[in-house]
């Protein structure tokens, strides 16, 4: 007997993730976001356990946006290889024996430890049943709970017919159920639990069930981690309210549907953890006249209000999250900028297209990565602002308005990467590419190999990244270029990574257990290499000597990961960046080898100044861009532009250790600002930080003010924004 429809899935192949595994009290915890965080979120597993398909990557995608999210085991590690038995499995279990001392566990965690002031939980499948069961307590502590093709039929198998609907009318909390298609109906809309639900003056309000009917049981969790990141980006998941108005469920609106929060403890973090904000409203619109309505009160009050993003950059500049147009023949799409990039690329691979290049990470919204100046690699693509093709903006004084290359163009080659400052941007047309595969190519070679291949790599590959390793004599090399429609593409031709994940590692974790004194963490052996760097960084992550071994270690990695890997280019071009981290990356327009001179140079300043630079410096490239604020802006069309971005990552959870490499950063941008200063670099709008020293201040305002017309930026935002209120500190001082 099952808990499942016999049409479900089985367990799946673990994915990647960066989190750690943590014991705390009697329970196992797989632990992710930021150390520090007012929101947190416990997520139970469905019935395959926390090692089935994206149970743990899912749980990171909440963690990268700003959340501590806790996994449970709450079966201390017995799980199921199918769905057979389930029932004679969970009857194994009791609440108060089992589930209840180890979600007390994880709540003790995130309270005391993380110092999460408000929690919702959310379950796939029997984890579903399990959370929603918890919401039944006395005090359920979480403020609402999610249930992922929800196995609420365990109540009904346990109990007898009935008991569901017992169990609907007990929960404590506000409730969304996704149901997948071939879930019971009664767990459906307008199904008896929603009934149910809806008909409470308590949690009637804020409770729904919202269908993939095209979904099937245990699939649904791929499905709904779309509206899983969606809602976890807008929100912060502080409310749970506000979470159920971010995705556009039924609430009551007061004076605009989008839903208004009047507290002043919502605090918004970064996905590293390194910037909050504590605003004292927040919006979440669901149609354009409403962002229409709230930019007109507050022009009127002179007030400031900013647009959030994903909150993966320190610099956050969304909306819905929909494809509202498509054209194939111009292969051009119209999307609602609250969408997530790697959402986007889900849906355009169903039309035969993708996008021209994506930034390292998907996780932004649409309208982040436009705003900002976002870009890929590739010397013959442009970042990607200069890739839309129209944009809708809504703006303070003028409402909202249409921009384009025909339209307002002045306007618009200002406003496509204009900083949030100009208009809040909620659609956008891009221009797009057929879908395609890439042969991508991973090496490791010298600067010299480099050097003398540099200048034909750039016009011969459609994607090239270099990933310098400092304190070593090695780059790693990866390039990719687009695979001819009937090439043959075999394993003979384009031999793949030849060494297994034990092989690859064996000098990480041969350095590991030295530096642990043979006492490893006892889930060492799975993790990514990427995890593995931050435990050999976090336990001297500022000395050096040790940063030297480190890196020396994946230089051996990376030397035992060369082949090739052939797939599609939205499954290639972006890149595993490893966890928390500071980062600094600047552009400069670059002919012949003077990008290989910047790194050489820019390696040889760290060592002079004993910065413990972390791996990997990260060197890319992008053609112009048309739009007049963005980084890599020429008249002239043929200018290639170099992004190069240094690193300190924060693999620790301790605030004096963290504080201290924040400290040594800081320090890194002062030196990283001195040397790029005769190479007219400029910082990534998404990373850019002011100096506290009022002469770097200047010094900074200065050479900003000579890259960017900004007489024609502080004329426009005049006109369209006169009281400033969609500027921060950063867009107010650079047009002071």
């Amino acid at each position: 007997m099952s808990c499942c429809p016999v049409t479900a899935e089985p367990a799946r192949d673990v994915a990647d993730h960066i989190g750690v595994m943590k014991k705390v009290g009697n329970t196992n915890l797989y632990v992710t976001g930021p150390a520090s965080s007012k929101a947190g979120i416990i997520a139970y597993p469905d019935i395959f356990g926390l090692d089935s398909g994206r149970t743990k990557a899912d749980a990171d995608t909440l963690g990268k946006l700003g959340y501590t999210v806790v996994v449970i085991d709450i079966t201390d590690g017995e799980y199921l290889e199918d769905a057979n038995g389930a029932v004679e499995w969970v009857k194994k279990f009791t609440f108060a024996e089992q589930y209840g001392p180890r979600i007390q566990d994880a709540i003790n965690f995130l309270r005391n430890e993380v110092g999460v002031e408000r929690m919702i939980s959310y379950g796939m499948c029997w984890g579903a049943w399990v959370g929603a069961t918890q919401t039944t307590q006395t005090d359920p502590v979480v403020l609402g709970h999610v249930s992922f093709h929800p196995s609420w039929i365990l109540e009904n198998k346990l109990n007898g017919d009935g008991a569901v609907d017992k169990l609907a009318a007990a929960v404590k909390v506000p409730q969304l159920l996704m149901p997948a298609g071939d879930d019971p109906d009664y767990l459906k809309p307008d199904g008896s639990v929603h009934k149910i639900l809806k008909a409470r003056d308590d949690i009637g309000p804020q409770s729904d069930v919202l269908l993939f009917a095209d979904q099937i049981h245990a699939s649904l969790r791929t499905a709904c981690i779309t509206y899983q990141r969606s809602v976890a980006s807008r929100l912060n998941l502080i409310n749970w309210t506000a979470t159920l108005a971010a995705t556009g469920a039924a609430l009551a609106a007061v004076g605009i549907s989008g839903v208004a929060l009047n507290e002043d403890d919502h605090e918004f973090v970064n996905w590293s953890a390194t910037h909050k904000c504590r605003p004292h409203s927040f919006y979440v619109p669901e149609t354009v006249d409403e962002v229409e309505k709230i930019l007109q009160t507050y022009h009127a009050k002179k007030q400031k209000i900013r647009c959030m993003g994903a909150g993966v950059s320190p610099n956050g500049l969304g909306f819905s999250g929909k494809v509202s147009d498509k054209n194939k023949e111009k292969l051009q799409v119209t999307v609602q900028t609250g969408m997530i990039v790697g959402d986007l690329l889900d849906k355009l691979r169903a039309y035969g297209m993708t996008m021209q290049n994506v930034a390292s990470i998907r996780d932004q919204h649409v309208g982040g990565i436009c705003q900002a100046g976002c870009h890929g690699t590739g010397a013959n693509i442009p970042p990607i602002d200069d890739q839309i093709v129209e944009m809708e903006i809504v703006t303070p004084a003028k409402g909202k308005m249409i921009l384009s290359a025909t339209k307002n163009p002045e306007l618009f080659e200002l406003a496509k990467c204009g900083l949030g400052a100009l208009g809040i941007v909620t659609k956008v047309t891009l221009q797009c590419v057929p879908m395609h595969k890439l042969i991508e190519k991973t090496t490791v070679m010298t600067v010299h190999e480099l050097r003398k291949n540099h200048t034909r790599w750039l016009r011969e590959f459609q994607h090239l990244r270099y990933m310098w390793i400092p304190y070593t004599d090695s780059v790693v090399v990866v390039q990719c270029r687009r695979a001819e429609e009937n090439e043959l593409l075999n394993e003979k031709r384009f031999p793949p990574l030849q060494n297994n994940d034990d092989v690859r590692m064996m000098a990480p974790r041969k350095l590991y257990l030295e530096l642990t004194h043979g006492k490893p963490e006892p889930d060492y052996l799975d993790w990514s290499f990427t995890k593995m760097r931050d435990k050999l960084l976090e336990i001297n992550p500022l000395d050096k000597q040790h940063v030297i071994r480190v890196n020396k270690v994946e230089k051996k990695f990376w030397k035992l990961s060369e082949g090739y890997r052939v797939a599609y280019s939205d499954d290639v071009i972006g890149f595993d960046c490893g966890g928390q981290q500071l980062v600094e990356e600047v552009s400069f327009p670059t002919t012949g080898t003077l990008d290989i001179d910047f790194m050489v140079g820019l390696l040889k300043r760290i060592d002079e100044e004993n910065i413990p630079a972390h791996s990997p410096i990260e060197q890319r490239w992008t053609a112009r861009s048309t739009s007049l604020m963005s980084p890599a802006s020429s008249s002239d069309p043929n200018q290639i532009f170099s992004w190069v971005g240094v690193i300190l990552y924060l693999p620790t959870a301790d605030k004096f250790v963290r504080t201290a490499i924040q400290d040594r950063f800081m320090d890194f941008y002062a030196i990283y600002r001195d040397y790029m200063e005769s190479f007219g670099a400029t910082e990534h709008w998404a990373k850019i930080e002011w100096p506290e020293d009022a002469a770097e201040r200047q010094k900074m305002r200065d050479r900003l003010n000579r890259r960017y017309p900004l007489d024609k930026f502080r004329k426009a935002r005049d006109e369209l924004d006169p009281y400033r209120i969609l500027s921060n500190q950063i867009v107010d001082e650079l047009c002071a």
